[in-house]
């Protein structure tokens, strides 16, 4: 599974996994038409399974319940390429944050969020599905 797959590193990740012969699950945000071109790249060029994922990772729940639904439907995932990320170029001074309920630290606002901590809800996820599959504490 590879977030922010639908350009970039994710990108060239995706292509160089599928050269090896490993199936993928390419997870994207908003990029549904280059997510699109790169799977019909992939299914044109190698003989490997291709299947996009959309993720919103500034939502933990619906990122949780997307990867159990893929590894229900697909099985399990045997590697995670945390690489979504936002791209924002304003001065790391400007990026706009809060301190949290007792006025301690900064809380970051959700496109910061996703770039700083987006692969959690990932993490979380599959080691949910290891763990109803193995019995493993996470």
């Amino acid at each position: 599974m590879i977030t922010g797959a639908s350009s970039g590193i994710g990108r060239a990740i995706a292509l160089a996994l599928a050269k090896e012969g490993h199936n993928l699950v390419l997870g994207y945000g908003n990029g549904l038409d280059r997510i699109a071109r790169l799977v019909s790249e992939l299914n044109a060029q190698f003989r490997i399974d291709v299947v996009p994922l959309q993720l919103d990772l500034r939502n933990a729940e619906s990122t949780v319940d997307a990867v159990l639904r893929c590894t229900d439907e697909l099985g399990e995932i045997h590697c995670l390429v945390n690489n979504a990320g936002i791209n924002d170029r304003s001065p790391a001074d400007a990026t706009r944050h809060r301190s949290n309920a007792r006025g301690h630290g900064r809380q970051f606002d959700h496109p910061t969020c996703v770039g700083l901590v987006g692969g959690a809800p990932d993490d979380r996820a599959r080691y949910r599905r290891i763990d109803r599959q193995h019995h493993i504490d996470p």
